[in-house]
């Protein structure tokens, strides 16, 4: 396992992005004002560089990630940042985006984000 943290809390205003299949996650240190647009998780340690072909799972959601930007393990150990994008695309849309298979995900506090 690459990377395993656990939801503390979803911000209010997270699920707005949902439509367009757009996910922003950070560990529990970020700046108050971006926490409302946020699934906010625990702090770990990301062990290896996240990887296409590599499983994303988000509670009982499960994902093949298809394209990582060139900033995406950086964001993810320095921040826990990470934006995720479900939309199938084979290349990154931006430096800290990273894709995965276009699929509906469900979460909530208390689950887990796996990448491995």
């Amino acid at each position: 396992m690459k990377f395993r943290a656990k939801i503390t809390e979803i911000g209010p205003l997270a699920n707005d992005f949902k439509d367009a299949n757009i996910y922003i996650i950070f560990n529990e240190d970020v700046p108050e004002e971006l926490k409302e647009f946020a699934i906010l998780h625990e702090k770990v340690e990301l062990k290896e560089d996240i990887a296409v072909g590599d499983c994303l799972k988000i509670g009982s959601s499960k994902v093949k990630i298809t394209a990582v930007g060139t900033e995406v393990n950086k964001t993810l150990i320095e921040l826990g940042h990470l934006t995720l994008k479900l939309d199938g695309e084979n290349e990154p849309e931006l430096p800290g985006t990273c894709h995965a298979e276009n699929k509906d995900i469900d979460f909530q506090v208390g689950d887990y984000i796996e990448i491995g």
